[in-house]
């Protein structure tokens, strides 16, 4: 590898500790720090926590595939860790179509196959290096001259960075330019230089513009031609982590709750790390006026135990920064999900203080209930019965007062 630059500290993600030893340990003769993450936890502690030039990942882990591992990898806010270089290790010969669309989608990533031989993987490195190096360069561009317009307010100023930077930005200048278009909320001129850009070479368009001109035409209103496009941009590349998110989204626009949840269910599968990403999606298919499609999504997906641990939790949060309603509120909901189960005990005793919290015309009133209903359910929970003695004893006093 005369001449050409490898990098000098990378990361190796592989649930099998036969290839990944026997990979760490050739890197190593060739003075690279090669550190192993046997699993998908491990990796993103790991990335967080240290640097490194190059990340090397399994497709096929068990816990999670690498294709969503990458793109959190990637998805950071640190400069140098969003330009970090990708090499992906998969154990067929040949990647999916499907995989190759969704690297494409991202550019600058490799794929190896397995088995492979440790030295196949050194020009791969270099490349990588060189890739990595131009991403930083453009991200520190975009830092410098776009997302100071961005953070000033000043959409308009970005959008003419864009355009006297466009050779400098090279193929990242166009998808910038839509991004802003879309935040300027100028959906007609993101909609042209998009269809500008697909009729360039219509049969083999860039994924990640379809999956854009999806994304505009859904803020425009035209969902079935928004549902079009990115169901075809999903087909070609599924997996993509923001276009799932998207869809998400738009099924609810398009009144398609059961697409919406079907797709939720995908993205739980790819963030096994975020199991309580769910409760989001409680929120918003209520929101929407799912009731049902949330009550059974959530006993579908979600444990009695886990929907009390979530909205407890959540509640004191709301509680300490002053906001009792908001604290009720998710209180209420949480009894709709399992109304009948005896975990709600700490349920109505929350409710309870959260009553008392807001001082509102009846409050001891209305908490001594809630307190009833939670010893109903647990008749040894200490606290609901010191707390109900002093809000009767209170009650009897103010009454003999008057």
């Amino acid at each position: 590898m005369t001449g050409q630059q490898l990098p000098k500290k990378v990361l190796i993600v592989d649930d099998e500790p036969i290839g990944l030893e026997e990979l760490k340990h050739f890197l190593e003769l060739q003075q690279i720090n090669a550190i192993s993450a046997p699993d998908v936890s491990s990796a993103i502690y790991l990335f967080n926590t240290q640097r490194f030039e190059v990340v090397i990942i399994s497709i096929e882990l068990k816990e999670v595939s690498g294709l969503a591992l990458f793109q959190k990898i990637k998805k950071n806010d640190d400069i140098e860790k969003a330009s970090v270089g990708i090499i992906l290790m998969s154990t067929r010969k040949e990647a999916k179509l499907s995989e190759e669309n969704l690297v494409n989608e991202f550019g600058g990533i490799e794929i190896i196959s397995k088995p492979f031989k440790p030295v196949q993987i050194l020009p791969m490195l270099a490349r990588t290096v060189i890739r990595s190096n131009g991403e930083k360069k453009y991200l520190e561009l975009k830092e410098k001259v776009v997302d100071f317009h961005r953070k000033t307010g000043n959409v308009d100023k970005a959008i003419t960075a864009v355009k006297n930077k466009m050779p400098e930005l090279g193929r990242n200048g166009p998808n910038l330019l839509v991004e802003l278009y879309e935040e300027a909320e100028n959906y007609d001129n993101a909609l042209s230089l998009i269809d500008a850009l697909i009729d360039k070479d219509p049969d083999h368009a860039d994924i990640k513009l379809i999956g854009a001109k999806g994304r505009v035409l859904m803020k425009m209103g035209e969902l079935e031609k928004a549902a079009e496009m990115m169901e075809k941009a999903d087909d070609l590349a599924p997996k993509n982590l923001e276009r799932m998110s998207e869809m998400i989204d738009m099924y609810l626009k398009q009144d398609a709750p059961d697409k919406s949840v079907d797709k939720m269910k995908e993205m739980l599968q790819l963030n096994p790390e975020n199991p309580d990403m769910k409760f989001d999606m409680f929120e918003k298919l209520k929101k929407n006026g799912y009731d049902e499609h949330a009550i059974s999504f959530c006993r579908e997906t979600t444990s009695a135990f886990e929907v009390v641990r979530f909205y407890n939790n959540r509640g004191v949060m709301d509680a300490k920064k002053g906001n009792p309603s908001r604290a009720l509120e998710g209180y209420k909901d949480a009894l709709k999900y399992y109304p009948s189960n005896k975990e709600n005990y700490r349920i109505h005793f929350n409710i309870a203080l959260s009553i008392i919290n807001e001082k509102k015309p009846g409050h001891r009133k209305h908490a001594i209930e809630e307190l009833e209903k939670s010893l109903n359910f647990n008749p040894d929970f200490d606290k609901a019965k010191t707390l109900l003695a002093k809000l009767t004893e209170d009650k009897k006093h103010q009454k003999n007062a008057s």
